[in-house]
């Protein structure tokens, strides 16, 4: 065989080579979508957490950070799913919020173990004072998520159940089988951790998220969704824009590596910005959770404890202009789903019963103040001063 024909014969076989090689290349959406599958139903993994939030201090989320310019969050996270009833969890956390050119911020760690959770704060930035000497540096404890302390349940969300087993895996069903992502584009394979990882271009299905959102009230209700439900969440996601960004996928293993997103969000009369970036990993590792010992943060933070981490704006109305006389008394006291406002004072029984006012007194702690108006405008129903004056 002559040397011409050697050559002409490689080129042949590398080309059937590379066409077999690009036959055998899966869609990147079916990609995609088994990797979702996969992150569905996996126990145990970690996550690390780096976004960054851009937005007008008097808009989105400013009831929690309302002088906020910007907030960067940095999180680590080890999760562990293989309970669903009591998950477990550990959390570092670091929060650093940009204040007209200033920079406050609040470091610790939380944890979740057989149902409760456990916070410490390393880093205090700017609470209040006897906020701060009761928590810095020690474990506190509660039966709910500080998540809950930093946005507190509507009436709404405190007469839904909690997810149980079956509500849980109806959810992960769920995820599983839309896709969250749209591929717009394909990246040369990267080697990310050690492990080559197909790239791909993508944006967000914000229909996929509205449905998975209107899934959770279903399952959380007990009810059928309704058009008002699908109008409302409608008009919170359209507020998020359409993120768009990156994600990385094993090669070997089908797995998320690591997803990167961005979006501009609306906010009223001019645009935010907000964009993250997360890396999973230790697939299958063993979380090791220990329960530290802790006190109860309501006993941690004696006559200044409340349900809400917020910073209380001014309250700006004054007394007469709300507080309204308590009707007879009734009976019995609200149950903790009860939608009645049985003192008239503009709070629900089932709020009352949550944060511990009083459901027949429209006054609980006699400041002359409502407890809806100074729950309104982020005071205490219960005591002096603010909810808990987050000062993020």
């Amino acid at each position: 065989m002559s040397k011409r024909a050697i050559i002409i014969g490689g080129v042949g076989i590398a080309a059937m080579a590379a066409m077999f090689l690009f036959l055998l290349e899966p869609a990147p959406q079916t990609v995609l979508r088994k990797a979702q599958r996969k992150l569905a139903s996996e126990k145990t993994m970690r996550l690390d957490v780096d976004a960054a939030l851009a937005l007008p201090p008097q808009d989105l989320g400013g009831a929690i950070v309302p002088s906020a310019t910007s907030v960067d969050i940095v999180m680590r996270v080890d999760v562990d799913r293989t309970d669903p009833l009591k998950q477990a969890s550990v959390s570092l956390f670091d929060f650093t919020q940009g204040t007209g050119g200033s920079e406050r911020k609040l470091t610790g760690e939380t944890r979740r173990k057989d149902g409760r959770h456990y916070l410490k704060l390393e880093d205090t930035g700017d609470l209040e004072e006897d906020v701060a000497s009761r928590l810095k540096g020690k474990w506190v404890a509660s039966e709910r998520s500080f998540v809950e302390f930093i946005a507190p349940p509507d009436e709404r969300s405190l007469a839904e159940r909690p997810l149980d087993a079956a509500g849980l895996a109806v959810l992960a069903q769920a995820f599983a089988n839309v896709d969250i992502f749209t591929v717009t584009g394909k990246k040369p394979v990267e080697k990310l951790g050690g492990a080559k990882a197909r790239r791909y271009v993508v944006e967000v299905n914000m229909e996929s998220v509205s449905a998975l959102l209107l899934k959770l009230r279903e399952t959380r209700t007990g009810t059928p969704i309704t058009s008002e439900d699908v109008l409302a969440v409608t008009a919170d996601i359209v507020r998020w824009g359409k993120p768009v960004g990156e994600v990385w996928i094993d090669k070997r293993t089908g797995k998320f590596l690591k997803i990167g997103l961005i979006s501009a969000v609306d906010a009223g009369e001019s645009l935010g910005a907000v964009g993250g970036t997360v890396v999973f990993s230790r697939y299958g590792e063993p979380v090791v959770v220990d329960a530290p010992a802790a006190e109860d943060i309501e006993k941690a933070l004696g006559p200044i404890f409340s349900k809400r981490l917020s910073l209380a704006g001014d309250r700006g109305t004054t007394a007469s202009e709300t507080t309204t006389a308590a009707p007879e008394t009734p009976p019995a006291p609200g149950a903790a789903v009860q939608q009645a406002d049985s003192d008239g004072d503009g709070f629900s029984d089932g709020q009352e019963n949550f944060y511990g006012s009083d459901a027949w007194n429209p006054d609980t702690d006699g400041d002359g103040w409502s407890d809806g108006l100074e729950f309104e405008k982020g005071m205490n129903p219960i005591g002096p001063g603010t909810l808990f004056g987050f000062g993020l």
